[in-house]
């Protein structure tokens, strides 16, 4: 299986067609769509647009590359070209919140007894985000009515998110 992809040093422009579309609100363009074209002016490279979306920028490049085939934009310095999609590797990301988990779990185990922090160990096990980690961690502190775990847990989730030991 094989997707569409635009050149990383690919500019946008907008066609006469695109640049209609933009004045003519009412000319039946998508509104997410039209907010698409908005970002196109002619003057960054795709790979800089992408970069900005974050992890939305695969939903992106194929909005820009629906524009390339309604002919609203057109690209300058290459064309759109097929590639195979790219494998899903585990990210540091991953590894920073499992780590993190750990020294949660162990800082957990130091603030109460087992009995007690099982069930919010669990919840914290669980966790498949950093937002839904520090939830879960903050929720257990509370029901536990522990500060000094929450005080040490938030030491953990913010060295751990930026990449250090805690």
């Amino acid at each position: 299986m094989f997707v569409r992809t635009l050149p990383d040093d690919c500019v946008l422009v907008r066609t006469p067609a695109g640049a209609r579309k933009m004045r003519d609100r009412g000319e039946g363009l998508a509104p997410k769509l039209r907010s698409v074209l908005f970002l196109v002016d002619g003057s960054r490279p795709v790979h800089e647009l992408l970069e900005r979306a974050g992890m939305l920028g695969g939903l992106l490049e194929s909005q820009f590359l629906e524009l390339l085939d309604l002919g609203l934009v057109e690209c300058r310095n290459g064309k759109a070209t097929r590639r195979a999609p790219a494998v899903p590797r585990p990210t540091d990301e991953v590894a920073g919140i499992v780590g993190a988990k750990i020294r949660l779990l162990d800082a957990l185990e130091q603030a109460a007894d087992a009995r007690a922090t099982a069930p919010h160990a669990g919840a914290i096990i669980d966790a498949r985000n950093w937002r839904d980690l520090a939830y879960r961690t903050r929720a257990a502190a509370v029901a536990l009515e522990h500060p000094q775990f929450w005080a040490r847990a938030k030491q953990i989730l913010v060295a751990a998110r930026d990449g250090e030991g805690a």
